[in-house]
C-alpha cells in the first residue's frame, strides 16, 4: 500500500489472481502471486515477497509498524494464563478439551496437542475452570487422550504466547491511511 502510496492494495493483487486464474481455469502458484505483485509495485514486490511472504517466521512486528504508521497504536494483553503463558486453548466445559497448542510453547514441545481433555492440574482433578489452578511456576497436567490418561509437566512462559491486541487510533497523526480506513476505502 505504502510503494503505490495508497492507490493500490492486497484487494488489487488477489482480484488480478483471481481473474488470471479464472481465466487459465486453474489454481494459483506462488510465482503467479509474484507476477502480479511485480506487475503492480515492480522490483520491490521481491523485496516484499522475501521478507512478508516466504518465510516461515511471524510477521506481526511488521503489522504492528504499518498499523503505526496509520496512527493505529497496537497493545498485545494475556487472555488468561493457560492460554497466554502456556499456550493452551480450551473449550469452556468442566473437564476442557484442548481445541489449540502455540507450536513455540513447551506445551506442544512435551507432546499436549488438539483434541486431548485436560482431567487435572498438579494432582487437582479439573471439575470448573481449568484456570483456577494455574500457577506461575510450571503445571503438570493430567490429560486424556481417548481411553489413555498422560501426564505432562509443563513450563510457564513469560513471553505471552496466544494474546488478544487492542488497538485505538492516535489523534495526533493525521494519516491519510487511516482516513480512507475510516471511510472504508480499504
Amino acid at each position: 500500500m505504502q510503494e503505490t502510496k495508497g492507490k493500490k492494495s492486497i484487494d488489487h493483487a488477489m482480484r488480478a489472481l483471481y481473474e488470471q486464474c479464472r481465466e487459465k481455469g486453474r489454481g494459483y502458484a506462488e510465482s503467479d502471486y509474484l507476477d502480479i505483485m511485480r506487475n503492480l509495485i515492480g522490483k520491490k514486490a521481491d523485496r516484499i515477497y522475501n521478507k512478508f511472504i516466504d518465510r516461515p517466521i511471524g510477521y506481526e512486528e511488521e503489522v504492528y509498524k504499518a498499523l503505526e504508521s496509520m496512527g493505529i497504536k497496537v497493545r498485545t494483553i494475556a487472555i488468561d494464563s493457560l492460554n497466554s503463558h502456556y499456550g493452551i486453548r480450551t473449550d469452556k466445559s468442566n473437564q476442557p478439551k484442548i481445541t489449540g497448542v502455540d507450536p513455540v510453547s513447551d506445551a506442544y514441545a512435551k507432546g499436549v496437542r488438539v483434541g486431548m481433555q485436560i482431567i487435572g492440574i498438579d494432582g487437582y482433578m479439573v471439575e470448573s475452570d481449568a484456570e483456577q489452578l494455574i500457577r506461575k511456576d510450571g503445571a503438570e497436567l493430567i490429560l486424556r487422550n481417548g481411553k489413555r490418561l498422560k501426564t505432562i509437566a509443563v513450563d510457564y512462559s513469560s513471553d505471552l504466547l496466544y494474546r488478544q491486541h487492542r488497538l485505538s487510533f492516535d489523534p495526533k497523526k493525521k494519516s491519510p491511511f487511516w482516513k480512507k480506513w475510516k471511510a472504508g476505502i480499504f
